[in-house]
């Protein structure tokens, strides 16, 4: 997939949120790369061998102050290869939309407050009521 296509989904599944969510992501902007840095590996923590499929930059709403009111927008960074790498099957779009869609749902959570096992309970749950 072309990483013009790529970026139309990630905007769709975006769009996707519920309206209630949506209205809520406050300074916050979704980018997309091919893969993630040295750098964001390391303040990711990612271990060697696995693999980052997203990544959220910046201040959770939860923490928010008045002082961090004029920060710079929070980041949110989908990463092309390793979810296309999760889907599978290239061929298969509903595949990929789908890890997409989880994907962004994940860092939105981040964007909110969650910490990581909390988005993973969530998460858990969520595939237990499907």
């Amino acid at each position: 997939m072309t990483q013009e296509a790529f970026e139309q989904l990630v905007r769709e599944e975006v769009q996707r949120l519920p309206k209630r969510f949506r209205r809520k992501i406050k300074n916050c902007a979704f980018f997309v790369a091919l893969g993630p840095t040295r750098e964001q590996l390391r303040s990711a923590r990612v271990r060697a061998g696995s693999t980052l499929l997203a990544l959220y930059e910046g201040v959770p709403q939860l923490h928010r102050t008045i002082a961090t009111g004029a920060a710079l927008p929070d980041r949110i960074t989908l990463f092309q290869n390793p979810l296309e790498a999760l889907a599978g099957n290239p061929l298969d779009l509903g595949l990929l939309r789908k890890a997409v869609r989880d994907t962004v749902w994940h860092e939105v959570a981040h964007h909110f407050g969650f910490e990581e096992h909390e988005v993973r309970a969530m998460e858990r749950t969520k595939r237990r009521s499907t």
